[in-house]
């Protein structure tokens, strides 16, 4: 390869420069094409047959009619699509606004726009029966692969043959992208959509139209026991039939429907009013009944309450003269107990006192004895007091007198060991303060003694051996005390 070969960006991509060659065949070979097809077309145009073909099937009255029902349809699409973009003017039982997809389902399930409604229709159907007998997702596969091998062939082929693809001579200046503003508006339809089921199964939830929620009632009702019979696509094909043809036979026979409806109500309002008049004369007759039974009832109630009183008065009378007879068998019977008790306390009393006179001797004579026996006891316990007083005075005196002498010979050694002890100590702290002296002059340092200073424990002399305990209590501590009983005889 030279050096003055281009750099390729792209293997597969055909360089500028190569316009010159097999380009320049590949464009003869489609400018022929596109003139020999051109030229054909030019003959087939100003063949007299072909025109009167063309005069037949573009300006007959088949044509005529297709062209009158396509525009119909265009319309009512057209139509159908604008109702979308409107809000309905009434609101739910709430006030709150509906959405737009309101105004257009109602137009649709109208048949406000026949044609419409009838495409809307087949084309729920086709797509129903086709996800059910069709294998969509393994067509589009299929259609896929096949689409994707063709490009990848016709594009390697060209490349082979005339050193240039024929899919990238198809291929578009600028791919194609979705704008922002069809994204927006894509999602803003979805929102409404959704809110519309959202909205209207509320509605029927909370009876928003009575009529809906019963109808809702039985159409579910009988799609759980269709559930059993029918599989799903089934049910789906019924419910979309039943979505689309029942309003069209309600407003096709609008008129008979209403008169129909209106004669079952009055009928019911009828047989409501009838109903009502029944159970109110029935509730009357009823309280009649109750009103007369309870009359007969209490008429019964005073004859059983008037006899009831009369025997009340009967036994009344018989209970008073019961009374009075007990009460005057008790004056009767406590009168003659009064007399029997007054006999008795009066013997009762004789025998008291003359009781009392027999103890009251015997007390005195007691009394007496013991009065003699206690002066007796006294005058002997009073003469042995008297003798132990003496023996115990002369005990006290002769104990009293041994203890003091004691005592003052204890004092008198107590005062000389504690004269000697103090001379002792005096004479140590003497020579200490010598030896203090002696050392602050030896070192040149006089006074340092009444500073302080670095003095040793070896500099001083040795204290004398002192006893820390108090040399008194040694001396009684081992000492037995005496025992001092006065009353020792």
């Amino acid at each position: 390869m030279s050096d003055n070969a281009p750099i390729l960006d792209d293997p597969i991509k055909p360089s500028g420069d190569s316009r010159n060659g097999p380009t320049a065949n590949g464009h003869s070979i489609k400018d022929s094409f596109l003139s020999s097809a051109q030229s054909a077309l030019d003959s087939v145009q100003s063949n007299p047959t072909a025109q009167n073909f063309k005069t037949t099937v573009t300006d007959g009255p088949v044509a005529q009619s297709v062209k009158n029902e396509y525009a119909n349809t265009s319309n009512e699409l057209r139509n159908l699509a604008n109702a979308r973009q409107q809000r309905p003017s009434y609101t739910a039982e709430t006030g709150q606004p509906l959405t737009h997809y309101h105004s257009m389902f109602y137009k649709l399930l109208s048949w406000e726009t026949p044609r419409a409604t009838a495409i809307a229709y087949l084309m729920s159907l086709l797509v129903i029966f086709a996800t059910r007998y069709l294998p969509v997702v393994r067509t589009l596969f299929r259609v896929l692969y096949i689409c994707f091998g063709v490009t990848a062939a016709a594009e390697l082929s060209g490349k082979l043959l005339f050193n240039n693809g024929f899919a990238s001579q198809m291929r578009p200046r600028r791919y194609y992208t979705l704008p922002k503003g069809t994204i927006d508006r894509f999602l803003d339809d979805v929102h409404e959509l959704l809110n519309f089921f959202v909205i209207e199964f509320q509605r029927i939830l909370f009876a928003d139209n009575p009529a809906y929620t019963v109808a809702a009632f039985f159409t579910c009702l009988i799609s759980y026991y269709l559930t059993k019979l029918v599989p799903l696509w089934g049910l789906s094909v019924i419910g979309t039939t039943v979505l689309y043809l029942a309003p069209l036979i309600y407003f096709s026979n609008r008129e008979m429907i209403d008169e129909q409806v209106a004669h079952l109500s009055r009928m019911t309002n009828e047989q409501a009013s009838r109903v009502r008049t029944l159970a109110g004369q029935k509730t009357q007759e009823a309280a009649e009944t109750v009103k007369h039974m309870a009359g007969d009832a209490s008429a019964k109630a005073n004859e059983y309450l008037g006899a009831a009183r009369q025997r009340t008065a009967s036994m009344s009378g018989r209970v008073q003269e019961t009374v009075t007879a007990a009460k005057d068998r008790t004056v009767s019977a406590t009168k003659d107990y009064s007399a029997k008790a007054q006999d008795n306390l009066g013997a009762a009393k004789d025998r008291t006192v003359s009781a009392t006179k027999d103890y009251s001797a015997q007390a005195q004579d007691n009394l007496a004895a013991a009065k003699d026996r206690t002066v007796s006891g006294a005058k002997d316990y009073s003469a042995q007091a008297q003798d132990n007083l003496g023996s115990t005075k002369d005990r006290t005196v002769s104990a009293g007198s041994e203890y003091t002498s004691q005592a003052q010979e204890n004092a008198a050694n107590i005062k000389d060991r504690t004269a000697a002890t103090l001379n002792d100590y005096t004479s140590t702290a003497q020579e200490y303060l010598g030896a203090a002296k002696e050392k602050a002059v030896g070192s040149g340092n006089q006074g340092s003694y009444e500073q302080g200073g670095p003095y040793n424990a070896s500099d001083f002399p040795a204290a004398p051996e002192s006893n820390p305990r108090n040399p008194i209590a040694d001396q009684y501590a081992d000492k037995p005390s005496k025992e001092f009983d006065p009353l020792a005889a």
